[in-house]
This record gives C-alpha cells, sequence and structure tokens, in this order.
C-alpha cells in the first residue's frame, strides 16, 4: 500500500522473480547531469495532476511482462502516475543498471505516460536489483556520484520521478545484498543530496517500503523517520 504526504490509492507492488548473480545489468546510456533543466524533467508531467490535486493514484508496470501486459493494457486514465519497474543498482556507483530491453520499452513508456498525462516515474532497487544501495550510500562521495548518476538517467529519459525499492536497507534480502548498520541514516544523507541536485526540486521521489520503519544500527526499526518526510512525496509497500 502507499502512504504519503498527501491521501494515496493503494495499490500492490510488483516484485522480479528471485535471482542472486553478482553480475551487473547493462549500464544505462550516460548523459551530462547539466542537460536536466531545472525544475524537473523536460516535458514531464507535475506532481498530483488529477482533478483533486491531494489524490496521487498510482501503479506499477512490469516490464519483464510487457509482451503479456504491454503498454495498451494499462488503464491510463485511472492514474496520475505509473512506475516502470526495474533498473537496478550496480557496482559503479556511476552507473544505473538497465537491461537493453529496458532501454528500448522505457522511452515509449515515458512518451506513452505523458500522452495521457500521467506521471512517468522509474524504480530502481527490487527483489533482485537492491545489491548495491549500500555501497552507492555508505559515503559523501558516493552519495554525490549516485545521485548525478540518477539525475542522469532522469535526463536521458524525461522522467518525473524516481522510486526507490530498495529491499532492505541494514536487512538482507535476497541473500547476496551488501548491507550496513548504517544503511537508513545512509539512505537519507544520499535523499537529501539527490534533492540538492540540479532539476531534482520538482522531481517527484518516492520509496517502496515495508510496513515497519527501515531497521536502524540496533538491528530494530528506526524510531524516527520524519526527516525522509522532508525529501520523499510518498511512501508505498
Amino acid at each position: 500500500m502507499f502512504f504519503s504526504l498527501a491521501p494515496l490509492l493503494l495499490v500492490p507492488l510488483v516484485r522480479a522473480a528471485p535471482c542472486c548473480s553478482l553480475v551487473a545489468r547493462d549500464a544505462a546510456p550516460s548523459a551530462s547531469s547539466s542537460a536536466v533543466p531545472s525544475g524537473g524533467a523536460s516535458g514531464g508531467i507535475p506532481a498530483n495532476t488529477s482533478s483533486n490535486g491531494d489524490i496521487v493514484a498510482s501503479t506499477w508496470f512490469a516490464a519483464w511482462h510487457n509482451d503479456q501486459y504491454g503498454l495498451n493494457n494499462i488503464s491510463w486514465s485511472k492514474y496520475t502516475s505509473v512506475i516502470y519497474s526495474f533498473a537496478t543498482t550496480t557496482p559503479d556507483v556511476n552507473t544505473i543498471g538497465l537491461a537493453q530491453s529496458d532501454m528500448q520499452l522505457l522511452p515509449q513508456f515515458v512518451q506513452t505516460a505523458h500522452q495521457n498525462n500521467v506521471q512517468a516515474i522509474l524504480s530502481i532497487g527490487g527483489w533482485t536489483g537492491s545489491q548495491y544501495f549500500s555501497p552507492a550510500v555508505s559515503t559523501s562521495d558516493n552519495r554525490t556520484a549516485f545521485a548525478q548518476a540518477v539525475m542522469k538517467v532522469v535526463s536521458q529519459y524525461s522522467l518525473d520521478g524516481i522510486e526507490f525499492d530498495w529491499e532492505y536497507p541494514n536487512k538482507q534480502g535476497i541473500g547476496c545484498n551488501v548491507i550496513s548498520p548504517d544503511d537508513g541514516a545512509n539512505f537519507l544523507s544520499f535523499l537529501q543530496e539527490l534533492r540538492s541536485q540540479n532539476g531534482a526540486k520538482n522531481l517527484t521521489l518516492s520509496a517502496a517500503t515495508s510496513v515497519t520503519p527501515w531497521v536502524g544500527p540496533n538491528g530494530t526499526p528506526m524510531s524516527d523517520v520524519s526527516g525522509f518526510a522532508k525529501v520523499l512525496d510518498h511512501i508505498g509497500t
């Protein structure tokens, strides 16, 4: 379900099939971060474009099922945003992973979403794509590089937002993820860094979460996640 700074429609989350390979997916084509226009993606759709500006109705598009359930099968009129799943983290903090098929399909997804006045959001992570979130946000230099890599993808594909589906901060997911006790705090620092990037001010940022807060350094759910409300537009679970 979704939880938001504004009321949201509750929708299910799709997941990729289990896999635990340390082989990185193909990198998304690079683009200069200076190409990101101030205030959001070029030609994008502003947040909360429904007739009731307080409502966000969102769903996930499982790109790996495109042959069975394609873009034309989406009931675009029901949603204010659709989330393309998934790009992945990679061992290179400067690189967001996208399969070759996603490089071809993602532009079509964005075009179709914009034609329907719907925000086009890209999800990074998922069950098979969260292996390298932890090192990507572990240091100030890495957080800056990762934020710039995210903004390059935003610019390359004219995205309206990014969802972070980290499974999971300071908690093992698929079985081969890098994890750290400081993941939760580092994730917040990364999101703050991302918001400071040129073009990110009006970018829709969200996170897929479990029903409890992320695990803190003591191994229990974080007791204060108020800082995330200042940098995320909404969360979903």
